[in-house]
Parts: structure tokens; C-alpha cells; sequence
């Protein structure tokens, strides 16, 4: 504190020995210490700062929960004391309703008065204002001027805001994936990790090129990771796991998966698929439920297909077909157009399993199962029995046809030729009874 100069005074003053930031580990009470005397000392940056620990819960309280209204309360007087950027996270405050009353236009106000001080981080939330219609009309158009305004400022989240609205084709007439890219660049310059996973992203999916650029999104999900971005740590696993550019490691593949973190929804269910399927692991049925309900809380909706199918089977569970059908119809609701819940679940109206048996479910849940790319031999045949309950007899032909060209059973061919027999075309009748008959059955 004796190396600073007087706050007060209008012209520029020393600021050795403040230091405004991350505290490494065991050195918190003394940086805390510090930063409250510098703040009564009258040093707008370390209010600011006092406020964003309150904010975050690291004012050394032991429980460490935030304290919303301290955390206010020195905003304002940062705010009070000129520090432009208090009025952004004063703005973010009302905005989230985060220890005060959710309020869209307060939010706005104090985002405006950031602006009138120059703040370029009160800039990309107006910005975000207008984009996701906050205490304004949405407009598109005004979200990207003032992102403009933000980058032109130095604001990198407004330069990568830039990049997101020309990649979704927001505020213009479809996506400009070049421009995207050029936005991304420059907030990756500024070591915006979230801008380089994005740019990782434009490779691998092919919006810059006719083919996925593997070594370039790789290269990009990397630089990402290393600056700790969650997303690139699921997109590096994802490489590994699908041999993406790169040699296929279940290894690597889990280990970058297990870097993506607990609030990664589809880096938690491919750690299920991973011990699910033992890839790389020993099989292991506890340890992927677990990963599957961690995924389901977080939002996944393939964990609903997963954790379906460990019921149905069994697997490091009892086997419930009442909860299996719970979890596949849940992720139905939510889109789910995976081939295995499409199938399984009609089996279980098909054969009341734990259910009153319902053919008609049975047939829409197998009939989705087929556009999904479904090849099975008993879905075939229990679609080949019911299109015979219907007395549909052609198409029944058609289902026991896919049965037998699946299993080679003799009789599934026979049964095909039963319902060509029923539907009146005698010449293919004959042609399946008779590959029945060479195939053994001896009732044709």
C-alpha cells in the first residue's frame, strides 16, 4: 500500500504493489486484506474487484456461497468512484437477477451508462441486449452495430459474438462463414479460448471447405483446450473416440472427455458409452449409469436412449422393462430418432413387456425404427404379424421377406410365401415356399 499513489488526485498516480486478479492458492486472507485497504483507500479498480469475490464466493467466508448484496454494494461505489465496468456487472446483476429483483430496463440502464464512460464490456451487452431482445425489441441489426461498436473498443467477446451472428446467418441474409472465421480470428488473438473452439468447429464441419478439415480442427480444439475451454476438450475426445484425422485412442478419447468436466452433458454420456462398451476400459455397467444420469441432469437427451437401454437389458441393473420404456419414451418426447429406442421400445408394446400389449404403438415405434436404418430380423417379423393381424397381407409379405433375408430362417421364408399366397401373387408365394422347402421346412 505504500508504494501507491493517492487515487484522489486528478493527475496519473502510481499503482505498484496493487494487484488486481487470480491469488494463488494459501493466499487469499492476505490478498483480501490488501484489497479491502486499497478500496478504502478510495481505488475504484479494488472495489470493483471486491465486489466480483463477494460476487463469486471467494471473500473467504467458509462456506464460500456468493454474497449478492455486499457484492452490489461495491459495484456501486466503483461505479461512484468512475471504474466504468462496474456498470456492466451491475447491469449483469439485474439481468440475472442475481441478489436483486430481475429487471430488463435497470439491466439496460447500467449497461448504457458503462457505454457513455467508454466501456467496451457495456458495449457487447447492449449488444447482447438487442440480439436476445433484453429490455429492447429484438434486433439483429442493432446487435451486430454495437458488437461493431464493442470490437472496435477491444471487447474479444464481442469480436466472437460478431463471428457467432455471421456463422448462424443472424442480421443478414444467410451465413457468412468467412466473415465468421475472420471474427473468430481476431477474438482468438486475444486469447478468447471460446473463439477457438469456434474456429476448430468451422474445420471440422466443413464450413470453410467441400471436405472437414481434420488437421486444422484439431489444431484449433487444441489451442482451445490449452486455454481450458470445456467444449474443445469434448470435441478432442470426440476425434479420438471416431478416428477423426487422427488415429482412433479410447484412451486419449476418455482422458479428453474426463477434462471436459461435470457440466459437459455429452462428454458425460460418451464416458457412459465408453464403459457401457468397454472401449478402451473394462466393461463397466455401474460406472456408465453413473455417467448417464450425471448427462441426463446436464441435459442430454441421448443419456434418455442410454440409460433406456441399460434397463431393457439388464445391464448393471434389474432388468425393468417399465423403466426402460420410462427412459425411451422420455427421449422420444425430446427427439430422439435413435434406431435401438425406436426398436425396443416397440417390442415392449409389441410383447407387453411390464405394458398392456398395444400393436399399434408397436407398428409407428417399428415403422420409425425402419426410417432410422434399423435392420433387425424380429422387428421384421413382429412387423410381418401385425400387417397380417391388419390383413394387409402384401406389405405382411414384404416384412417376412426382410425377415428371412436377415435370418435365413426357414420359417420366415415360409411365412412369406403364406402371405404372397394370401395377397393373391402365387408366382412369389411359390418361389418362398420353395426356398423354404430347400432350406429344410418341410410343411410348405
Amino acid at each position: 500500500m505504500d508504494l501507491l499513489g493517492n487515487p484522489e488526485q486528478e493527475e496519473p498516480f502510481l499503482r505498484r504493489g496493487l494487484c488486481i486478479g487470480d491469488v494463488q492458492s494459501g493466499k487469499t486472507s492476505s490478498y483480501i486484506g490488501l484489497i479491502n485497504k486499497a478500496a478504502d483507500a478510495g481505488y475504484a479498480d479494488a472495489m470493483k474487484d471486491l465486489g466480483d469475490l463477494y460476487y463469486d464466493g471467494k471473500y473467504g467466508a467458509k462456506d464460500d456461497e456468493p454474497d449478492y448484496n455486499t457484492a452490489r454494494q461495491w459495484y456501486e461505489k466503483a461505479a461512484e468512484n468512475g471504474y466504468s465496468g462496474a456498470y456492466t456487472s451491475l447491469g449483469n446483476m439485474y439481468k440475472n437477477g442475481k441478489g436483486v429483483e430481475k429487471d430488463d430496463e435497470k439491466a439496460l440502464d447500467n449497461y448504457m451508462k458503462g457505454v457513455a464512460r467508454g466501456n467496451s464490456g457495456a458495449m457487447n451487452q447492449v449488444g447482447i441486449c438487442y440480439h436476445d431482445g433484453i429490455g429492447v425489441e429484438k434486433d439483429y441489426v442493432q446487435a451486430m452495430e454495437w458488437y461493431l461498436k464493442a470490437s472496435n473498443a477491444g471487447s474479444s467477446s464481442a469480436m466472437y459474438n460478431l463471428g457467432k451472428m455471421y456463422m448462424n446467418g443472424e442480421g443478414i441474409d444467410q451465413p457468412d462463414y468467412e466473415e465468421a472465421k475472420n471474427w473468430y480470428m481476431c477474438a482468438a488473438e486475444e486469447d478468447d479460448a471460446a473463439a477457438m473452439n469456434k474456429l476448430g468447429n468451422l474445420y471440422f464441419y466443413a464450413h470453410l471447405s467441400a471436405e472437414p478439415d481434420y488437421e486444422n480442427a484439431q489444431k484449433w480444439y487444441q489451442k482451445a483446450a490449452n486455454e481450458g475451454n470445456k467444449d474443445a476438450f469434448y470435441s478432442l475426445g470426440k476425434m479420438y473416440y471416431y478416428a477423426y484425422g487422427v488415429e482412433q485412442d479410447y484412451v486419449k478419447a476418455r482422458e479428453n472427455y474426463e477434462k471436459a468436466g461435470e457440466s459437459n452433458a455429452n462428454a458425460l454420456n460418451m464416458l457412459g458409452v465408453i464403459y457401457d462398451e468397454g472401449r478402451g476400459v473394462p466393461v463397466d455397467y455401474v460406472k456408465a449409469k453413473e455417467y448417464y444420469e450425471k448427462a441426463e441432469k446436464q441435459g442430454s437427451d441421448q443419456a434418455l436412449d442410454n440409460l433406456g437401454s441399460l434397463y431393457y437389458d439388464g445391464h448393471g441393473v434389474e432388468q425393468s422393462y417399465a423403466k426402460a420404456r420410462t427412459y425411451y419414451e422420455q427421449a422420444v418426447e425430446k427427439g430422439s430418432s435413435y434406431g435401438d429406442t425406436l426398436k425396443n421400445l416397440g417390442m415392449i408394446y409389441y410383447k407387453g413387456y411390464d405394458v398392456t400389449a398395444d400393436y399399434t404403438k408397436a407398428k409407428n415405434y417399428f415403422l420409425k425404427a425402419e426410417e432410422a436404418g434399423v435392420d433387425d430380423a424380429e422387428m421384421w417379423g413382429a412387423l410381418g404379424s401385425i400387417f397380417y393381424e391388419e390383413k394387409d397381407h402384401a406389405t405382411s409379405a414384404k416384412y417376412f421377406v426382410k425377415q428371412a433375408e436377415k435370418n435365413q430362417s426357414a420359417v420366415s421364408m415360409r411365412n412369406a410365401g403364406v402371405e404372397f399366397s394370401n395377397a393373391g401373387d402365387y408366382e412369389n408365394a411359390l418361389i418362398w415356399y420353395g426356398k423354404a422347402i430347400d432350406n429344410g421346412y418341410e410343411k410348405s
